[in-house]
């Protein structure tokens, strides 16, 4: 069952579905609180199967799609995005991965435009009873092949439901960007994996872009269905000195070993 609903709701709005019976037998009678957001969402590549999205309020999200993958020389997936300028530091928790595949996936997006072979960067997670890890993946010419991070530094398993996954870019001009994982949302610890986007075929990577949210079922004849919550598209802060190296005095000819603190506000 599809609701649709004609015209935009308020900012908060309850759905409530009574009487529903599917051909098990089993009634839903349930009703879920709702929310209006800024974001814009769309099956992109032309996936089989029509996905949808729908906000829970407090940046949670369920996000259904199809969808042959996120991977090759173009992308068939659902995708909830808005338009973002400059640097970024996004950060999200995966509450849970539903999926027949064991490839499907989940996760951050950041892409130069909305067309299926778009150049992109993006950090997803696969689901618990497939390959179970967490993936960076990139194109870095528009209608080229993708690549991952190599498969034996990748990280599992997911630890669902406090998969928090972060993606940062410090400059809105630069081409190096930063993947993290966590479980708490608050110790990051260094850089899963850092990405710096070629600039050969198509140049330096756009400071305007589309953020966001992607899943994909890598199976043409069913969907995925994604729980996301505390989904945050911040300002990314440069890194900070916090100390500055002591005086020293030291002979002719001999060395001296000074020492700088900083701070990469991760």
């Amino acid at each position: 069952v599809k609701l649709s609903l004609s015209g935009a709701p308020a900012a908060g709005y309850s759905v409530t579905v009574n009487g529903v019976t599917d051909l098990a037998g089993n009634a839903a009678n349930d009703t879920l609180e709702g929310e209006s957001v800024a974001m814009d969402h769309a099956d992109y590549g032309d996936p089989a199967l029509e996905g949808d999205a729908f906000g829970i309020g407090n940046g949670g999200f369920y996000v259904a799609g199809g969808g042959a993958d996120i991977w090759g020389n173009a992308d068939q997936m659902h995708f909830v995005h808005a338009p973002h300028s400059g640097s970024f530091d996004i950060r999200v928790r995966v509450v849970s991965l539903d999926g027949t595949h064991s490839w499907a996936k989940s996760g951050i997006m950041v892409r130069e435009g909305l067309e299926p072979e778009a150049r992109h960067v993006d950090i997803l997670t696969t689901r618990t009873g497939g390959q179970n890890i967490t993936n960076v993946q990139w194109r870095d010419t528009f209608g080229g092949g993708s690549a991952s991070k190599p498969g034996g530094e990748r990280v599992g398993p997911v630890p669902y439901p406090n998969a928090w996954i972060r993606l940062t870019r410090a400059d809105g001009n630069s081409n190096e960007f930063k993947g993290y994982l966590s479980e708490d949302g608050v110790n990051w610890g260094d850089p899963y994996h850092v990405y710096n986007m070629t600039e050969d075929t198509d140049g330096p990577f756009a400071s305007d872009v589309f953020v966001g949210l992607a899943v994909t079922s890598h199976d043409a004849a069913s969907e995925v269905v994604a729980t996301f919550a505390d989904f945050q598209i911040l300002e990314a802060v440069a890194p900070s000195v916090t100390s500055q190296p002591e005086d020293q005095s030291v002979v002719a000819g001999a060395s001296a070993t000074f020492s700088v603190g900083v701070n990469d506000n991760a």
